[in-house]
């Protein structure tokens, strides 16, 4: 039931299903939970997803504008579509259309910024939407 109703298969990777959207309010929550009363850090052995990160990611949001960008975090990289009244993170190739901003690096770097509340250092930033797209998610743009 799980892969068939509410996430689909997509080449060696998984992508959500119309149906499984219906359950990402309650994802959300319970992740804002989790990151209110759990503030662990993670540890050397623990797992860290990216697809599961960018869920994390787009809870950031704070509405009220609309663009693209695409977010390369070490191998892995994402296309993230805002409006003001939604925000979608896509597991994309490197051929995708061109967004107004595109932010690249390591693994670490990426997620310190996005998840992290830290400065973009030793990030590429390319485009003309960074302070729009920073000011959207709350993430810091490097002068602030």
């Amino acid at each position: 039931m799980i892969e068939s109703d509410l996430i689909f298969k997509q080449g060696r990777s998984y992508e959500i299903s119309p149906f499984g959207l219906e359950l990402e309010p309650a994802i959300m929550a319970l992740g804002a939970f989790g990151q209110r009363h759990l503030l662990a850090e993670p540890q050397p052995e623990d797992t860290v997803d990216v697809g599961w990160a960018m869920v994390s990611f787009k809870r950031r949001y704070r509405g009220q504008q609309s663009g693209r960008a695409r977010l390369s975090l070490g191998e892995d990289v994402f296309l993230v579509d805002y409006a003001p009244d939604y925000v979608r993170t896509l597991r994309k190739s490197e051929t995708d259309s061109r967004p107004a901003v595109e932010v690249s690096g390591s693994l670490d770097r990426m997620l310190g910024w996005l998840l992290g509340n830290r400065k973009p250092q030793q990030l590429k930033i390319e485009g003309t939407g960074f302070l729009k797209f920073c000011l959207s998610f709350g993430l810091k743009t490097g002068d602030t």
